[in-house]
């Protein structure tokens, strides 16, 4: 009876631990899955959930199945006009 009533008593705190655990998903990128460089520089989450990701050789774009790179454009032969 009395391992009965401790479970009774524990069942409601683990269940309360279960349920506010958030789980957080997390993904490895490097060049190998299209990414411009392997060091980062600095990243953020834009309002429709893509992930931009800053490197020396271009700016990133994740939007949840692909990376795109950003370069900078080559400087134009016009340019002092």
């Amino acid at each position: 009876m009395k391992k009965f009533l401790f479970i009774l008593l524990i069942m409601p705190l683990w269940l309360s631990a279960q349920l506010n655990t958030s789980y957080n998903h997390f993904l490895h990128f490097s060049v190998k899955e299209g990414l411009s460089e392997s060091t980062v520089m600095a990243f953020e989450e834009d309002q429709l959930g893509r992930v931009w990701i800053g490197t020396r050789n271009g700016l990133n774009l994740y939007d949840g199945e692909e990376v795109k790179i950003f370069r900078p454009q080559p400087e134009s032969e016009n340019k002092g006009l």
